[in-house]
């Protein structure tokens, strides 16, 4: 997924300016562009778009402020890098912007050779950023069975996977994702969501999904989220799943593509495979029961 930068600004002609300069990174797919007029639709952008990596915001707008926006922005997503564009230079006003943990400032004429500059530094340095819930899924991945994959950017913070071997033919899988408007904090929901999941699956051979919830929302009432269960029988190669929704199940065959409703049990061929993902996040989850079998 290529990460997006949110240009917030409520003069017009920085978005086409931003658009003209940048053409030659859009094209090549080192980030995408987004636009925003004013502090309140920029801060609702940012919150329904998990893949917004950097925000350019002009300190002087009507409604809600630039400095005001910063606020809003640590206290919504911290690893999100923050460039403020001003057209005062007094160091009053620098001064307090970068308190508030803006990565970096340019002033009005925008020059955007040094723009494009400041944007890469902030680009590789999100992109350097790991969270929590990263470093943890990285210590789960290596005892995923054979044939279950997961690949994802190394800032994701909604959603976790996990896969397991219940017996050595039955293999069980969760996916847990946190919309960003949760109340609660994320990396806490997600553990103790993970940690019940896990136990119930363990615990039990068929799956339950509705149970599982009741148990979860008994215990995390204000508690909003999607959940995917599954077990894959490795000697039938059964593929059984339920999903709350939210998770998108597609079945690649060897000449289609489909995309499966929220329960289903699948017939797999080798050369099948399921794929799993989640608009909150850039994880795909696969899983391909060709993968280490011989012949």
């Amino acid at each position: 997924m290529i990460e997006k930068i949110l240009f917030v600004d409520d003069e017009i002609d920085i978005e086409l300016l931003a658009k003209q300069k940048f053409r030659k990174q859009i094209s090549a797919g080192v980030f995408n562009l987004l636009f925003s007029h004013n502090g309140l639709d920029a801060l609702e952008l940012v919150q329904s778009d998990p893949h917004i990596a950097i925000v350019v915001l002009d300190l002087n707008m009507p409604g809600m402020d630039g400095m005001t926006l910063l606020d809003k922005l640590k206290e919504f997503d911290p690893s999100i890098k923050t460039i403020v564009v001003s057209a005062y230079s007094d160091s009053k006003t620098i001064r307090t912007a970068m308190n508030k943990e803006a990565f970096d400032f340019v002033t009005k004429p925008v020059d955007f050779e040094d723009l494009a500059d400041v944007l890469m530094r902030a680009l590789f340095l999100y992109r350097s950023f790991s969270t929590p819930l990263r470093i943890y899924q990285e210590k789960l991945k290596p005892a995923f069975p054979e044939g279950f994959e997961l690949t994802s950017l190394p800032h994701e913070k909604y959603l976790l996977w996990d896969a397991f071997l219940l017996n050595p033919l039955l293999v069980k899988m969760i996916g847990i994702a946190i919309p960003p408007s949760s109340s609660l904090p994320i990396d806490l929901v997600l553990g103790s969501v993970y940690g019940i999941l896990r136990a119930e699956l363990q615990e039990k051979g068929p799956l339950h999904l509705k149970e599982i919830e009741k148990t979860i929302y008994g215990m995390i009432p204000s508690l909003s989220a999607n959940l995917i269960i599954g077990q894959y029988h490795k000697d039938t190669h059964k593929f059984f799943y339920e999903t709350t929704g939210g998770f998108i199940v597609q079945h690649k065959q060897a000449d289609a593509e489909l995309v499966l409703p929220p329960s289903k049990i699948i017939d797999l061929a080798r050369e099948d495979m399921i794929t799993i993902n989640h608009p909150l996040s850039s994880s795909k989850f696969s899983i391909s029961p060709a993968y280490g079998q011989e012949g």
